[in-house]
């Protein structure tokens, strides 16, 4: 799983740029989008 900020910040930079391009891309975006709020949830279990 995601442990570090630094790889959620690659992730959201990667979506913003997929947002900016084609409806082609929404699949993907999705699945990004799905990852993050994964690795949000896991942390703030962990607190």
């Amino acid at each position: 799983m995601i442990k570090d900020t630094e790889t959620v910040r690659i992730l959201k930079s990667t979506m913003d740029k997929l947002r900016k391009q084609n409806a082609g891309r929404i699949k993907l975006w999705v699945l990004i989008t799905e990852i993050v709020d994964k690795w949000l949830k896991e942390k703030d279990n962990a607190k």
